[in-house]
């Protein structure tokens, strides 16, 4: 008889629940988040974070970037050169216009794929030396949109095909595993 009250309780009480989400007025998600406006706004509030600083990664990175990085940093341990992260000039760290007004990093098109992924195309020129153009997978996760991977542009003149930052990355880890052996 007590097990009858109980599991009428506990069916009562999950009625309830699914009746009140049914009816729930508030959307799963701030819907005002959801485009391309707003993503690029928080491209353009990310661009103000520095990458490198690794404190910095959760304000940026999926889950899933942070564990690439994560273990690129343990395989630098014993490796002979680092890793290049990331970075919003195109992971390019000298300088070639003494100008700093003309080094610059752009947003060019923002795109939702749908209302979990987008895409932010971004472009850095420091002239005469570099203008590179990058692409930005961006993943909603929770409440707020992150980097989840990085597509850099090849040069189709030179050869160089699309690579994903975690490919290379990947790339970087396999190699000092097998500089290990």
């Amino acid at each position: 008889m007590k097990a009858t009250k109980f599991l009428a309780a506990v069916a009562l009480c999950l009625a309830a629940c699914v009746y009140s989400c049914k009816n729930s007025k508030q959307p799963a998600q701030d819907e005002s988040k959801l485009t391309a406006d707003y993503v690029k706004q928080r491209v353009e509030k990310m661009m103000t974070v520095d990458p490198v600083t690794e404190k910095d990664w959760p304000n940026l990175y999926t889950a899933r970037l942070i564990d690439i990085y994560t273990r690129v940093k343990k395989a630098e341990e014993n490796a002979l050169a680092g890793y290049m992260d990331f970075n919003w000039t195109g992971k390019v760290f000298d300088v070639c216009c003494e100008d700093s007004t003309k080094r610059v990093v752009t947003i060019k098109d923002v795109r939702l794929k749908d209302s979990r992924l987008a895409e932010a195309d971004l472009n850095y020129v420091d002239p005469p030396c570099y203008n590179i153009d990058y692409t930005l997978l961006l993943t909603f996760d929770g409440d707020e949109w992150y980097i989840d991977d990085v597509i850099w542009k090849g040069n189709p003149d030179l050869g160089a095909e699309d690579i994903l930052e975690s490919q290379e990355a990947e790339g970087f880890i396999e190699e000092q595993k097998e500089n290990k052996q």
